[in-house]
């Protein structure tokens, strides 16, 4: 493709209103973000894999049977994405990743495409530190200096499979 073909492209990527709806039979979804001429194309491989955010504030779950428990929100919530767009929390809950890493006030916004981990709020809660290498992500214990691998980089994203680390 050439440069002029690209920036055609991503001028009519921009000007589209994109709305995905994901199959549930197909877990290998692809998933379309961007504002002005910046596009990120992320594939969901499980619902059962979280990303690691150093941005999130909150972890964030669009799939409530992965709560183990969970209340439904007392009055509206809501979360606000990087383009301004709010989508409601229905219930808060608790995620178990493994017996010792336990997610608490998980949000259950059924509209998000993906699992989200918040780092700092993981962080605060183990009283610990993230540690992020180029391949690996890690929970380093602050008082016994142990660490524990959270996740792996997988094509610019740290993710953790919970299912490997029941």
């Amino acid at each position: 493709m050439s440069s002029e073909q690209y920036v055609q492209l991503l001028d009519l990527l921009s000007k589209q209103n994109l709305t995905v709806t994901p199959n549930s039979e197909d877990h290998h979804t692809a998933y379309l973000a961007g504002k002005t001429k910046s596009f990120c194309l992320f594939t969901a491989q499980s619902e059962m894999s979280w990303i690691i955010d150093s941005g999130a504030t909150d972890h964030i779950t669009p799939h409530i049977h992965l709560l183990n428990s969970y209340a439904p929100v007392s009055r509206a919530c809501y979360i606000t994405m990087s383009n301004g767009r709010k989508m409601e929390v229905k219930h808060i809950g608790t995620v178990m990743l493994s017996g010792n890493i336990i997610l608490r006030d998980v949000r259950h916004v059924p509209e998000f495409h993906f699992n989200l981990l918040s780092a700092s709020k993981l962080a605060k809660h183990l009283s610990s530190c993230i540690v992020f290498t180029p391949d690996t992500c890690y929970i380093q214990d602050l008082l016994k200096s142990k660490q524990q691998v959270l996740g792996r980089e997988k094509d610019g994203l740290y993710l953790v499979d919970s299912t490997e680390m029941a």
